[in-house]
């Protein structure tokens, strides 16, 4: 699961009850609406953390902007968000809006979801 990071794909796989050496493309349909729901599941908890932890401080230490990364998707209603990104950052990030998590799971996986 590229572009998502380890330490998420690790936990999506494991709750969607997947090997993490399985092909997406040889998935079975009901292994893909797992994959669908396991990634919206952890994300979304992951994303209310995060927010508890940096309350309204930018974090720091958010994956995407580390060294090496290039492109980060975002909710299309967060554009306001932005703001709050040190413009060093944001200059060396491709910056990608979606409005619905089948565009975040397609991007990083380059196959489609079921909605």
């Amino acid at each position: 699961m590229s572009g998502i990071g380890n330490a998420y794909s690790d936990e999506i796989l494991h709750r969607a009850r997947l090997s993490p050496i399985a092909l997406t493309s040889k998935l079975a349909p009901d292994e893909i609406e797992g994959l669908y729901r396991a990634a919206r599941e952890v994300l979304t908890e992951w994303v209310e953390r995060l927010r508890a932890q940096s309350a309204d401080a930018f974090p720091e230490k958010v994956t995407a902007f580390r060294e090496g990364m290039d492109t980060v998707l975002y909710p299309e209603g967060n554009k306001k968000d932005l703001a709050d990104i040190p413009e060093d950052i944001k200059n060396r990030l491709k910056l990608v809006p979606v409005k619905h998590m089948e565009q975040v799971v397609s991007l990083a996986l380059g196959a489609k979801f079921p909605s």
